[in-house]
């Protein structure tokens, strides 16, 4: 295995996003380059890129279109996009292809910057530039099944469909994957373990809580990035959760799903155990009071059998599922 770093999406990834040092990026696209930031995740076969960047007072790019799709997602400040200023929770999509346009910062913002070269997707106009505010975009209720997180969601990028009502095989999201704004509701529970086989899957909390097994308390700021096939759960949210998740391809359904030793158990022990009117912070499984059903023996025996892997069908780097490698971009 790859020494452990922080930004790789074929390790799996839990840190605080706010906590990454912000330096000029010299290793960065254009529209970024030099500027303060931080890579949260990076493909390194293909580039594709999740970066938190700020832009100075007074930035501005003209952006192309050529050679990547570039999203934004503004956590503070102001951007603007063709004349219309998107504030704190909005969004900015100029695909590739779709001929560019010009970005500008007038008093310095903190913002997401999604970079994906040759992102699978709709063709126009199914994908077009877009701009809009956090207030414009629609929730849309989930479906309340085995197969998906939370409660409501907001679609950033567009066309971005649903195929898991239904009860059977389905997908969430275009070819080159979501962004998505989710909220989980208090109390929420999913005492399963699960994996995604189609694609790498990350999470950022903007408010709220969740407790991951094996990754652990999640606060404000707090990460996580699932590798494809990648087991994790259960989970759990005392007071809910307002998420940001990203992924780079479709998510199938029905996920794989196993079973894992005092699921219930340690859901209900948070539920139960943790301090109301206090706000939880980013806090690593190890550390946490919960770790302690994994010293009992019959814990213990579980990681010894084969039903315990991590991954639930190995991958590795150059490769993918067959469900992901159906997927390309043309031209």
């Amino acid at each position: 295995m790859a020494k452990k770093e922080h930004w790789r999406r074929d390790q799996a990834q839990f840190f605080n996003f706010l906590a990454l040092s912000r330096d000029p990026m010299s290793d960065a696209p254009d529209v970024v380059g030099g500027l303060p930031g931080a890579i949260v995740s990076k493909d390194i076969l293909s580039d594709n890129s999740t970066l938190l960047v700020e832009l100075p007072a007074g930035w501005r790019f003209e952006f192309d279109g050529k050679g990547a799709s570039l999203e934004l997602v503004v956590l503070q400040g102001r951007v603007t996009n063709e004349g219309r200023w998107i504030g704190p929770g909005g969004y900015i999509h100029l695909p590739q292809g779709g001929g560019g346009g010009e970005l500008s910062c007038e008093n310095g913002a903190l913002a997401f910057v999604f970079w994906e070269p040759d992102q699978p997707s709709y063709p126009p106009p199914y994908t077009k530039n877009r701009a809009v505010r956090f207030r414009e975009v629609p929730y849309e209720l989930m479906p309340r099944d085995s197969e998906s997180h939370g409660l409501l969601h907001k679609s950033y990028r567009l066309p971005d469909p649903s195929g898991s009502g239904d009860g059977g095989a389905g997908g969430e999201g275009g070819p080159g994957g979501f962004v998505r704004l989710m909220y989980l509701p208090p109390g929420e529970i999913s005492p399963f373990e699960h994996a995604h086989h189609e694609c790498w899957e990350e999470l950022f909390v903007l408010q709220g809580d969740i407790l991951i097994v094996d990754e652990g308390v999640h606060g404000l700021g707090s990460m996580n990035g699932h590798p494809q096939e990648w087991w994790h759960g259960p989970y759990v949210s005392r007071f809910g959760a307002l998420c940001l998740v990203h992924t780079d391809a479709p998510m199938g359904h029905p996920w794989g799903r196993r079973e894992y030793p005092f699921q219930r158990e340690i859901v209900d022990a948070y539920l139960d155990e943790a301090d109301w009117g206090v706000n939880e912070e980013h806090t690593e499984w190890n550390e946490t009071p919960w770790k302690r059903f994994q010293d009992l023996p019959e814990f213990k025996r579980w990681t010894e059998n084969e039903g315990a892997e991590e991954f639930a069908d190995i991958v590795g780097r150059d490769t993918v599922s067959k469900f992901r490698a159906a997927w390309e971009r043309r031209a």
